[in-house]
C-alpha cells in the first residue's frame, strides 16, 4: 500500500474550542486503527477476558476508574476492587459502577476536576450514579447503591464534605440516616445537594 494503510476516513464535527460549544465548528478527521486488521492478509482476532478491557472514552468512565471501585495491580492491570460486594453473584464485567454525568458540565476533564476538587467520591458500594445539572462534590463523599442528583436549571449545587448518598440515604457522616429506598436527592433540597448560587441572567 505504499506505506499507507487504506483506512476509511471518519469525519467528526466539533467546536474549535471544546470548552466553548458556541465557537465555530470544524471537521476532525480520523481513522479507526482497529480496521487495520482488514488490510493484512490472514489477520485474525483473539478473544480476551472482558475484565482486561476498561475503555475510557468519556469523563463518565474516567470518574469510575478514578474511584475506589477499582484497583491498579503491580503489573498495571485495572481490576474491580476485590472488596466491592455490589452484585457479587454477577460476572466481573457486569459489576462495574454505572456513572452518568451531565455533558453540559462534565464533558471535559478540566470541568470534571473543578467539580471533584478532592478527587472521586467513593464508588466501591455504588451500582449507579446519575448527576444532572451543575453539581460540585466535597471531600470524602460516599455513594451507596443507586444515587440520582438533580440540580435545577441555572443553579449551582454542592454535595458537602462527608456526605453519604444513594438508596434513600441523605445524610452527612455521623448523622442519622433520612430518606426512603429509591428516593432521589434534588438540588436545593436536603443536606446532600444544596443550592449554593444562581448565576445572574
Amino acid at each position: 500500500h505504499g506505506g499507507l494503510l487504506p483506512l476509511p476516513m471518519i469525519r467528526n464535527v466539533k467546536p474549535v474550542d471544546p470548552s466553548r460549544p458556541d465557537t465555530p465548528k470544524v471537521y476532525q478527521l480520523e481513522t479507526a486503527m482497529g480496521l487495520a486488521l482488514s488490510v493484512f492478509e490472514g489477520a485474525q482476532a483473539i478473544c480476551v477476558e472482558r475484565d482486561r478491557f476498561r475503555p475510557v472514552k468519556r469523563c463518565n468512565d474516567l470518574l469510575a476508574l478514578w474511584s475506589d471501585a477499582y484497583v491498579l495491580t503491580e503489573d498495571y492491570h485495572v481490576l474491580l476492587n476485590p472488596e466491592r460486594t455490589v452484585d457479587a453473584a454477577l460476572p466481573a464485567w457486569e459489576r462495574d459502577p454505572i456513572v452518568t454525568l451531565d455533558d453540559r458540565y462534565y464533558s471535559l476533564i478540566q470541568q470534571m476536576k473543578e467539580r471533584f476538587p478532592h478527587g472521586a467520591p467513593s464508588l466501591i458500594d455504588c451500582r449507579r450514579l446519575d448527576v444532572r445539572g451543575n453539581v460540585y462534590f466535597g471531600a470524602n463523599v460516599k455513594v451507596r447503591g443507586e444515587a440520582e442528583l438533580v440540580c435545577e436549571e441555572g443553579a449551582v449545587c454542592s454535595v458537602p464534605d462527608g456526605a453519604v448518598i444513594g438508596d434513600g440515604v441523605t445524610r452527612r457522616q455521623g448523622e442519622e440516616e433520612t430518606g426512603r429506598q429509591g428516593d432521589s436527592v434534588t438540588g436545593g433540597v436536603g443536606a446532600v445537594c444544596n443550592r449554593t448560587d444562581v448565576p445572574e441572567t
